[in-house]
């Protein structure tokens, strides 16, 4: 009788273990979502910008000295050059391309604004294809533009991002770039 009662206690305390651990398994997951063009226009905006602007000045330095030696070919060179980096710029702050650099800039700030938010996962909104109804999602867009210590004038332009679609591959391609 005393080994029946003992082994019914372990199976229950088995039983009661996985099921904790069922319990634990069911938990919902909860994912960090921000939108990418703000974020990239917050870190364009800010100090970041002059070291990105070192290579857009080192560039122009280029075309300026190839000016001066009448070599078309190689001004044509930096135009395309310039223009495929302002293209790259564009699909970033006004479509929904991926941002490594910027993400790169603020990544030992990332798990700590994880754990703040509560969240399991950081992941741009332009990159949920699917998900199921009892996942959570939080909006950390604003945390994330905060990093870049924002002027009031990007903070105005990032709070009317929202409002607008970002721009397909083929829209940001038509914009004329000077």
């Amino acid at each position: 009788m005393f080994q029946r009662i003992m082994t019914w206690l372990i199976v229950g305390a088995m039983l009661m273990g996985g099921m904790t651990a069922a319990a634990e398994e069911t938990k919902p997951v909860v994912v960090g979502t921000y939108d990418s063009r703000a974020v990239a226009l917050a870190y364009y905006h800010s100090d970041n910008a002059r070291r990105l602007n070192e290579p857009v000045h080192a560039a122009q330095l280029r075309y300026d000295k190839a000016k001066a030696a009448g070599d078309k070919a190689a001004m044509e060179k930096i135009e395309q050059e310039m223009q495929h980096g302002q293209a790259k710029l564009h699909a970033k702050v006004f479509g929904s391309a991926p941002i490594p650099e910027v993400l790169e800039a603020i990544h030992d700030q990332l798990p700590g604004i994880a754990k703040e938010a509560g969240v399991d996962l950081l992941v741009s909104k332009w990159d949920v294809a699917y998900r199921k109804p009892e996942v959570k999602c939080v909006d950390v867009t604003m945390t994330l533009v905060m990093l870049f210590q924002p002027s009031e004038k990007t903070l105005k332009i990032v709070a009317d991002i929202p409002k607008h679609t970002p721009l397909s591959e083929e829209e940001v391609d038509k914009m004329k770039c000077h």
